[in-house]
Parts: structure tokens; sequence; C-alpha cells
């Protein structure tokens, strides 16, 4: 409830489905990845779908990634979006990811400086409109039972 005030009871139980499923894990695996001493640069994709009630669902950063919104071309999950705000995201995460690929961090010209990951700041890039750093925005720093 703290992470979506004012949420109906499905938005929160597939928060917290999301929570479970996805973030938590990867996150997990990230501080365990940390702790043996190697790089880990951690990512969320909060891109919200126009389409009613999707949100920023499971696989919905597919198009950004490849950067090919033309595949996707009467994809509900595109439906009504702007193309420019597709295709500028499309840019930063398929050039941050080309850049991982080549030299093992993800710095891109078209991505704000990428941190890496840890446990204490728990810095993750965050993919909206506005591609940003963002610290612990899981809220993990706080106590699981609260989140």
């Amino acid at each position: 409830r703290r992470r979506r005030p004012g949420g109906s009871a499905a938005e929160l139980v597939g928060d917290a489905e999301t929570y479970l499923k996805f973030e938590r894990p990867s996150l997990e695996f990230a501080d365990a990845v940390g702790r043996l001493g190697r790089a880990v640069f951690a990512y969320r994709f909060d891109w919200q779908s126009p389409m009613p009630g999707l949100d920023s669902g499971h696989c919905l950063e597919l198009p950004f990634v490849f950067n090919n919104p033309g595949a996707w071309t009467g994809s509900p999950m595109l439906a009504g979006a702007d193309p420019a705000a597709i295709a500028g995201l499309g840019d930063a995460m398929q050039s941050a990811w080309a850049a991982f690929v080549k030299t093992g961090r993800p710095q891109a010209e078209a991505v704000p400086d990428w941190p890496p990951y840890d446990e204490t700041t728990r810095l993750t890039m965050c993919f909206d409109d506005i591609v940003a750093a963002v610290a612990d925005p899981a809220g993990l720093g706080r106590s699981r039972r609260e989140i």
C-alpha cells in the first residue's frame, strides 16, 4: 500500500506478484554477485504502456531493448504510444546494452552515468520517460515486511 497509495486490490496483488517473482529474486541475485566482487549493473523498466491495465508489464521492454518498434506494429502494448518517446527510449536502452556487450559497462552517450549496483546504495537505472539512476527503487533498504 505504501508503494501504491490508493491502489486497487488487483493492483496491489499485481505489485506483490511482481515483487516476489521478478524484483526480489533479481536484486537478491545482484547482491550475491556483488558480494563475489563482480561489477553489477541493475536496471528497471518503468515505462507505462498506454493500454489500460497493462502498466509496465513483463516483456514490455523488448521493443525498446531491440529498438525495433516496427516489428511490434499492431501490438496492443504499444498502441497509442508516442513514436518519438518509443524511439528515444529504444535508443537509450539499445545503446546501453550494446556498450555492456562491448565493454562490460552499460555506459553510453544516450544514457546518464550508470554507476555499479551495490547492496548499500542499490543504485538501479530506471528506464522510463526520464532515464535516471535511482537509489533503492524497490525499497529493500527497509524491512521486507514493510514493502
